[in-house]
């Protein structure tokens, strides 16, 4: 009769060894492939949630909505009929919003905190953007308190790490032509202001839809974009 041969210690040890290797290679990848899906899966929110602000924009003798109105309404309330799913305004990948929205308010659903508007966007008309491709109107947003990029962002470092940039250190921005891009948050800086005027009610504040129409590149903001990249 043949004796089944047993593996020895070494060779068990060496099968391990492979096994451990071939998983340190492969769970990274596996990492940045879910990453990738729910950047993609972020990205369609936003898509949606523009495709929104368009027809609340059509509705609306082309003026865009306030940050929130007079009765504490949000922006992101008042489009959501033309989104119709509230888990649009989630980002999958950003655990800072996770359990965060606004409140529930005369009859409007509580939304998800994962993105804000951008304010100098807010309460202008369509006509009034000179670049709409070049401007962000919405971006994603890391704080449980935050609605909007402006109010709170306005001049200095201040407050960039309330911004988002789970993506692989990269962001989803919402321009005001429609279109959504992944980008580095410093890039919506680096060689063109893509937010528009900072420091708002400081001197030389152009106001109204001077503010989102300003191309100056702030060095400021910039750093603190940079800053938001080492976060992540």
């Amino acid at each position: 009769m043949t004796k089944k041969r047993a593996f020895t210690l070494i060779e068990l040890l060496v099968v391990i060894a492979i096994i451990a290797i071939l998983a340190a290679i492969l769970f990274p990848v596996f990492a940045k492939a879910r990453e990738k899906a729910r950047t993609a899966s972020c990205a369609s929110n936003e898509k949606q949630i523009g495709i929104a602000l368009t027809q609340y924009v059509q509705d609306y003798d082309e003026m865009y909505p306030a940050r929130n109105d007079a009765q504490g309404i949000y922006w992101s309330q008042v489009i959501q009929p033309y989104v119709k799913s509230t888990q649009t305004f989630a980002c999958p990948s950003n655990t800072y919003n996770a359990n965060a929205s606004v409140g529930v308010i005369q009859g409007y659903p509580a939304i998800p905190r994962s993105y804000g508007i951008n304010e100098r966007v807010c309460v202008q008309s369509l006509a009034s953007i000179n670049a709409p491709a070049q401007k962000i109107i919405v971006a994603e947003i890391a704080r449980q308190n935050w609605n909007d990029v402006g109010s709170n962002w306005w001049s200095g470092t201040g407050n960039w790490d309330q911004l988002f940039a789970g993506h692989n250190q990269m962001a989803n921005y919402l321009f005001c032509d429609g279109h959504v891009k992944l980008m580095k948050p410093t890039a919506t800086m680096a060689s063109f202001n893509m937010w528009g005027w900072f420091n708002a009610g400081g001197p030389g504040d152009p106001g109204g839809a001077g503010r989102i129409n300003d191309d100056t590149v702030y060095p400021n903001p910039l750093t603190g974009l940079k800053n938001l990249e080492n976060l992540y």
